[in-house]
């Protein structure tokens, strides 16, 4: 006779992200902006989007990966400086993680922003 199985009380999430740009760090590694699916978007989610970049990333000397709730906040970002004030408060409430590998100096972080980085509300992982 085999043991019970405990069946989890709600199905294991699938932690994914979606790159809507890339580009080569000079010194080794990439750049991503990424987009966080809505069901990630609160503060446990978005720590398990940082161990699944923390996995994405393990062969790269750096990486550079800055999450938003959505693309026009993803171009927003990229597009910052020459951004209206109202893109701005927009990107405030929508950029929502900020992940940070740097081989040369061993600085590895994901840093959270559940209401968005403008809210204040933030949690930091360290790897």
């Amino acid at each position: 006779m085999t043991s019970p199985t405990k069946v989890p009380d709600k199905p294991t999430a699938i932690i994914s992200y979606d790159i809507v740009e890339r580009w080569q760090i000079p010194n080794g590694g990439e750049g991503k902006r990424i987009t966080i699916p809505a069901n990630l978007q609160k503060e446990e989610g978005l720590l398990s989007v940082c161990d699944k970049i923390e996995q994405d990333v393990k062969n790269d000397k750096n990486a550079f990966v800055f999450g938003h709730k959505d693309p026009k906040s993803a171009d927003i970002q990229k597009r910052l400086g020459k951004t209206t004030a109202q893109e701005e408060k927009y990107l405030g409430k929508n950029f929502i993680l900020d992940f940070k590998k740097n081989g040369n100096s061993g600085f590895h972080q994901c840093i959270v922003y559940p209401n968005g980085i403008d809210e204040g509300t933030q949690k930091v992982k360290t790897y």
